[in-house]
């Protein structure tokens, strides 16, 4: 267990896993408290992999390419003009995710709670193979391929708390859903 710090240069930091091993006794890497990257230089990224951040991470400045790897990161707000630009996220579990975007974001093989995307720029954030809980009437300008959509905060196939639609701006692509929610069936 670590505190959270400021990081000033782009680094590799990698954690023994972000959930307990019973397997191999291995304990996860976590990190307390809020999370400050500031901005690098434009030729290295930012890497994160097997740590399990248990405070908001904040970006401050254009944080470009950083990648998440294998991590279970709580809420990520918005923060004024300081964003991740053409992040990364891959095998992550996301409890919050709010950006707003002058690049691109990838989630890949993730689970994201509360995913809220508002961007301008078309194909802002792309979902693949991702399992999505919450309100989707906030994804704008996004692509979703084969996801498994939940409009709810509970795993069941079957519950339902809202319907909200997923906006004109976003195109979705074999992806299901829980019934009677906007993805039934596959788009």
């Amino acid at each position: 267990v670590f505190n959270a710090t400021s990081i000033y240069k782009a680094i590799t930091l990698r954690g023994a896993g972000s959930y307990f091993d019973s397997e191999s006794g291995t304990e996860t890497t976590e990190i307390r408290g809020d999370f400050f990257i500031n901005e690098g230089d434009s030729i290295n990224n930012f890497t994160f992999e097997g740590i399990r951040f248990l405070g908001h991470i904040k970006p401050n400045g254009h944080i470009v390419k950083p990648q998440f790897i294998k991590c279970r990161l709580a809420y990520m707000p918005y923060n004024g003009d300081n964003r991740l630009n053409d992040a990364t996220f891959l095998h992550c579990v996301i409890l919050g995710y709010y950006g707003s975007f002058k690049g691109t974001a990838t989630f890949i093989n993730s689970i994201i709670y509360r995913l809220t995307i508002y961007s301008e720029v078309e194909n802002s954030t792309e979902c693949i193979n991702c399992r999505i809980y919450g309100d989707i009437s906030s994804i704008y300008n996004s692509v979703l391929r084969n996801c498994v959509v939940l409009n709810c905060g509970s795993t069941s196939s079957l519950t339902v708390s809202f319907s909200e639609k997923l906006p004109s701006s976003c195109r979705a692509y074999n992806c299901v859903g829980s019934t009677g929610s906007t993805f039934s069936n596959s788009v």
